[in-house]
């Protein structure tokens, strides 16, 4: 095809250079001709004619040989489009290389008691971390569990929970299912429970996005039909007549198999401003259709893998250099949801084979499923770069390359349903007397009976994590977590950059002020004006009485703490006037004598020390406000780099 095409491309720079030229000897000839009027002769008139009438059929011939040039370069810049349309995305120097079986745990979590004692619970509490499914023995060491599985559980529970004859005699069979009574309310507490995470905890906008999408939109976001006639897909007719050809695509519709697919569309063709640490994140639940063309077996079988279920979808647009902290903190907000319904879980970073087209990097959770004596896929979230973004025309403003840039897209399942509503049937059963058995952390999103009404469930503690026994402690992870994910990094790359500027902002600034006040002699009066301030003399205006009170109190705390500090260090150094350590009594008794320890130097330190902590709340703001930037554009770089020097030292270990 290229060099077809680059032997078109100079051919076609040469009929255009012939066009003109024989444009004019057309235009000189009926110039000429014009001038000689009546005066030439009959001899020169039919030589005249006869050169304009070859040189206007050589006009067309070019014009017909370029036309058929044209036609030719166009047909192949459209199917080497199509060929590059079809390429997949780069993938990350860290995923791993292969198939399933070199997926990569990275991460477990979850109440692990709900694995039953043997070969499995061994080896998850035998687990070390990052290893891959084939090292790890987590897999084929526990069989199925008739006795756990969801569709005999349900049975037994009665109330035709979920309603295989109506799926049959309704929708086509039980991969349509029907869920009646306390398992529909289920799948709304679990919705309501991820909307709330993701709205009220992460800063997630909500939407409703419609559940039929174009084709167009389909294939830009890298969702193209596998085996060019859709079998995965469920596409839309109008009046019984046939899908729409390839040609009418502009007019093709079907059913989205995820909200990523809307929300993404939902973004196409904008310039978004001001984007570098501050992503759009939208979060949507809808309905997810999958044809599922070509699945058997038990995975077929009740609610695993259905055609219609309802999915709560994170979708984000960041900046380039955000995305892969932002996948990081796509990940937590999963590994949150599922921990705390204390599903013993596992994360995998999956492997090259395993990734779809528009994938860079791709997690997967997947949770234990003891009635299918397998783990099962629950969420996954991907990092897409700027694949689609460049497929839907997406880009931002940045500062960083002063112009437009294409901006990175991510997406993030916050709730599978009818997975998670297999995962807590199994794991956690159900009552003797037929109701279900369930965390209580979906409690406040739970449907409440009528006050008449027997209760419908049997709420079980939550103790997936220690943030049951601490709910402060998980309030403040819970924030910690959500504030990174606002400033797009995780949670302990946010927590180190906080660290590493609280002290810059204490030592810094405390050579700065000291110098000033060496420089300038302010020590002695800054000493005496918080001297003043803890007597009362000083006060801060408008305050209420409590409040002057702390001032005073910390005032006199910061100036005798400072005082302390910088004596013990003048007398280890030797610095401030003090005897330098091994020097006589005499020695120091002579420079007491003198004064020097209350001024000079030992005033200045101790005033820049007192300054430096009354500055503690702006220390705080600035360390929180920076600590973003700094864990982007620094520590995540520096944490990669590493990471991928350690694997290449490790991978030429014999």
């Amino acid at each position: 095809m290229r060099p077809r095409l680059e032997a078109l491309l100079p051919r076609r720079q040469s009929l255009a250079k012939e066009q003109a030229d024989v444009g004019h000897e057309i235009r000189r000839l009926v110039s000429s001709s014009s001038t000689k009027g009546d005066g030439s002769t009959k001899s020169d008139k039919e030589r005249d004619g006869e050169q304009l009438r070859r040189a206007q059929a050589r006009a067309r011939a070019l014009k017909d040989d370029a036309t058929s040039v044209a036609a030719e370069i166009e047909a192949l810049n459209a199917t080497s489009l199509r060929l590059r349309l079809k390429l997949p995305n780069t993938t990350h120097d860290d995923v791993p290389r292969g198939g399933e079986s070199e997926a990569r745990i990275v991460a477990v979590g979850g109440q692990p008691s709900l694995l039953a004692d043997g070969p499995l619970r061994k080896a998850f509490d035998a687990l070390r971390l990052p290893v891959t499914l084939s090292q790890a023995g987590l897999d084929g060491v526990a069989s199925a569990d008739p006795a756990r599985d969801h569709v005999a559980l349900l049975d037994e529970a009665g109330s035709q929970l979920l309603d295989t004859h109506a799926s049959q005699l309704a929708s086509g069979g039980s991969n349509w299912p029907y869920m009646r009574a306390s398992l529909a309310k289920l799948e709304h507490a679990l919705v309501q429970y991820a909307l709330t995470a993701a709205v009220s905890q992460h800063g997630f906008s909500p939407c409703v996005v419609p559940d039929v999408v174009k084709r167009d939109i389909l294939a830009r976001t890298g969702f193209a039909p596998r085996d060019g006639g859709g079998g995965q897909v469920y596409w839309l007719t109008v009046d019984g007549d046939e899908r729409p050809s390839a040609e009418e695509k502009d007019t093709d519709l079907c059913l989205a198999a995820t909200a990523e697919i809307p929300l993404a569309g939902l973004c196409a063709g904008q310039l978004l401003e001001n984007l570098e640490g501050h992503p759009r994140k939208l979060v949507a639940a809808s309905h997810a259709f999958r044809a599922e063309a070509g699945a058997r077996g038990a995975d077929s079988r009740g609610l695993y893998r259905v055609h219609q279920f309802t999915k709560v979808e994170l979708f984000v647009v960041c900046a380039g250099a955000e995305s892969h902290a932002m996948l990081d903190a796509l990940r937590g907000i999963q590994e949150h949801l599922v921990g705390q319904l204390g599903l013993p879980y596992r994360v995998l970073d999956m492997p090259t084979e395993e990734l779809g087209a528009s994938a860079h990097r791709k997690y997967d959770v997947e949770v234990w499923m003891p009635g299918r004596g397998r783990w099962g896929e629950v969420s996954s979230a991907s990092n897409c770069t700027d694949y689609q973004a460049r497929r839907l025309y997406l880009r931002h403003r940045s500062a960083a390359s002063d112009g437009e840039a294409y901006a990175h897209t991510l997406n993030a399942t916050a709730v599978a349903v009818p997975r998670l509503l297999v995962a807590l049937v199994e794991n956690s059963g159900v009552a003797s007397d037929g109701r279900l058995r369930l965390p209580d952390v979906l409690r406040p999103f739970w449907l409440a009976p009528a006050p008449t009404a027997p209760a419908d469930v049997e709420w079980l503690s939550s103790t997936s994590s220690s943030s049951s026994s601490h709910p402060s402690l998980a309030r403040a992870i819970d924030a910690v977590r959500a504030l990174a994910q606002r400033q797009g990094t995780d949670a302990p790359t946010m927590v180190l950059a906080f660290l590493i500027l609280h002290e810059l902002t204490a030592i810094l600034p405390l050579f700065v002020l000291f110098w000033l006040f060496a420089t300038f002699g302010l020590g002695g009066a800054v000493v005496a004006w918080f001297l003043d301030a803890s007597h009362g003399q000083v006060q801060p205006t408008e305050s209420p009485a409590g409040s002057v009170a702390a001032w005073r109190r910390w005032c006199g705390e910061w100036l005798s703490e400072g005082a302390a500090r910088v004596e013990r260090y003048g007398r280890r150094k030797g610095y401030f006037g003090f005897a330098a350590p091994g020097a006589s009594d005499d020695d120091e008794a002579a420079a007491l004598k003198t004064g020097t320890v209350l001024a000079g130097s030992f005033a200045n330190a101790v005033a820049a020390y007192a300054v430096v902590k009354a500055l503690l709340p702006l220390r705080l703001a600035a360390s929180v406000a920076l600590a973003g930037p700094l864990a982007r554009r620094c520590i995540e770089p520096l944490k990669r780099a590493l990471l991928r020097l350690s694997r290449a030292r490790s991978t030429k270990v014999p």
